[in-house]
């Protein structure tokens, strides 16, 4: 039997079916492993994680400044009546978010190399990068969505985006976390140095007005809506209670740069079991890592790398550094960095050219 003559337009569709399909099983396995690895290392922290998620759903979170952060208790929220508790939810919404994060990194890993053993680089990457990032007592919903929408936010960049691709990912992610101002921020900033860099070579590409103009909008926006949420679903902040002398928390920022510099140099000065010297070195390796790329590919990836700059700042600043959960936001940056440096010479992404 003669097997019927496809186009080059039908094998390519195949091509990319089958290649989706195989980075979704992997993705879906990877995604169930990486779960019993967190359950079996968080034990307890995994239910009081949980119950920290279900205190944004009812107004009584941790701290005030979670209660802005509804996206993925509200979600565990609404699929749990689906299962027999908001946990058993909270489980299922987490290998769900493993799963997505997987594929997406694994969508990364080919749009940079080009062929399947870069996609199975990345998703094995960000694996690997959240396992590393993995620390007792807490990892929350709004952890894994995190990793998610940067993910995607990097994915964005590198494919070239317009602007209404960033405000409408920033729209969604804004809910889950602040940390989606970062977003806002780069689509500001990145326009600027696109037009500086054009400007000294003597190319007459204008700024990128839209961009500009939306990421302003954007930052205006998601800071008010933040607050709002804040002030209108807050009943009692609980943490307080049990932390009565936490002066870092504040009701706006938990300031934290004195607490991470005394962490720092514990790290680098005494041993211990949980040897936090090599979380110290990762994050001076990720900003390494961003400076090279800066350097190597200005104009593509100077303003992304210059907001991951003013993010790891804001982690010294305003997170707690042994808690590592917080850098699961860089894992994106580590997945385009391996595979560039790895690829040197063979991919095509990022571009130089210079347009807006």
């Amino acid at each position: 039997m003669l097997s019927p003559t496809l186009s080059p337009e039908e094998k390519l569709t195949r091509s990319e079916i089958k290649f989706n399909l195989i980075g979704a099983a992997i993705a879906a396995f990877l995604a169930v492993v990486q779960f019993r690895l967190i359950a079996m290392f968080l034990q307890n922290g995994f239910i009081s994680s949980a119950e920290a998620a279900y205190g944004i759903t009812i107004g009584k979170p941790y701290w005030r400044v979670y209660q802005n952060r509804v996206l993925g208790p509200y979600a565990i929220d609404v699929i749990s009546p689906l299962f027999p508790s908001y946990v058993v939810a909270h489980i299922f919404f987490s290998i769900v978010a493993l799963m997505i994060a997987g594929f997406l990194a694994w969508k990364i890993g080919k749009r940079i190399g080009g062929k399947m053993e870069h996609a199975l680089m990345a998703i094995f990457l960000f694996h690997l990068g959240f396992t590393f990032l993995l620390a007792p007592p807490w990892l929350y919903a709004w952890d894994y969505l995190d990793a998610i929408f940067f993910l995607l936010f990097v994915d964005f960049v590198i494919a070239g985006k317009r602007w209404f691709w960033f405000a409408g990912l920033f729209s969604i992610a804004i809910f889950n976390r602040e940390s989606a101002l970062f977003i806002a921020l780069w689509m500001l900033l990145d326009p600027l140095i696109k037009w500086k860099i054009n400007k000294q070579s003597g190319s007459a590409i204008s700024l990128d007005k839209g961009m500009a103009i939306a990421g302003i909008f954007c930052l205006a926006s998601g800071a008010v809506i933040v607050e709002f949420l804040r002030q209108h679903l807050l009943i009692e902040e609980v943490a307080p209670k049990m932390l009565p002398n936490a002066t870092f928390a504040g009701p706006y920022i938990h300031f934290r740069l004195f607490d991470n510099l005394n962490a720092i140099g514990h790290a680098f000065s005494r041993f211990e079991p949980a040897v936090p010297l090599v979380l110290a070195i990762f994050l001076l390796g990720i900003v390494c890592m961003a400076a090279f790329l800066a350097y190597k590919h200005p104009y593509k990836l100077l303003g992304l790398m210059t907001t991951y700059a003013l993010l790891i700042a804001s982690l010294v600043f305003f997170g707690y550094f042994p808690e590592a959960r917080i850098y699961i936001v860089l894992i994106p940056l580590l997945i385009v960095g391996t595979l560039m440096l790895a690829t040197s010479g063979e991919h095509t992404v990022p571009s130089e050219k210079h347009e807006p």
